[in-house]
């Protein structure tokens, strides 16, 4: 038995009897042997409440404290790995849309350049078609030439000769001729 709740009991009871003397209530109450007996049933009481009642109600209570504090320092835990993981997930995220956008970034320059790479290929093409188109047409240009001469000199002796006669001699200088449809045909 609890030796604090014994000596409460007996403070009680003796306070109890002070105060029926003092009040002279002693017609109601009388003291006599069944007082000692009355506080040893009430220490009795008093020890069965405590064993049977207020112990396992304070070790009911001391547990559930115990699951309460085991549960927020669960909680916590939980709380605290909840939030790295979530701080980690967003710097992989951050850390992918990183590397996404530098993906991003570099096919746009390769695309970029592989489309300048390109054009410029193709202006050489270009250039290069455009360079052997003016060629050719200065060939043919100089080959038409070289014929229209022919068929100048051809004409104007045949022209001079319907005017002049069949004996008239005539001289055409295929290089001025040629010079003169040159700048003609430019």
């Amino acid at each position: 038995m609890n030796a604090s709740y014994l000596i409460l009991a007996f403070v009680l009871s003796f306070g109890a009897i002070a105060l029926f003397r003092y009040l002279n209530l002693g017609a109601i109450f009388s003291i006599d042997a069944t007082m000692p007996i009355f506080i040893v049933m009430f220490g009795v009481f008093i020890h069965l409440l405590n064993k049977m009642v207020l112990q396992p109600v304070g070790q009911v209570m001391e547990k559930r404290r115990e699951r309460i504090a085991a549960d927020i320092a669960a909680g916590s835990t939980a709380r605290a790995t909840g939030t790295e993981v979530v701080a980690s997930y967003n710097s992989h995220i951050q850390k992918a849309r990183h590397e996404g956008q530098a993906i991003v970034n570099d096919v746009t320059v390769k695309a970029q350049q592989a489309k300048q790479a390109e054009i410029q290929r193709v202006l050489q093409q270009g250039s290069a078609k455009l360079e052997a188109a003016k060629q050719e047409i200065a060939q043919e240009r100089t080959a038409v030439v070289a014929n229209l001469v022919e068929d100048e000199k051809e004409l104007v002796t045949t022209i001079v000769k319907k005017l002049v006669g069949s004996s008239a001699n005539v001289f055409v200088d295929s290089e001025k001729a040629r010079r003169a449809l040159a700048e003609e045909t430019r």
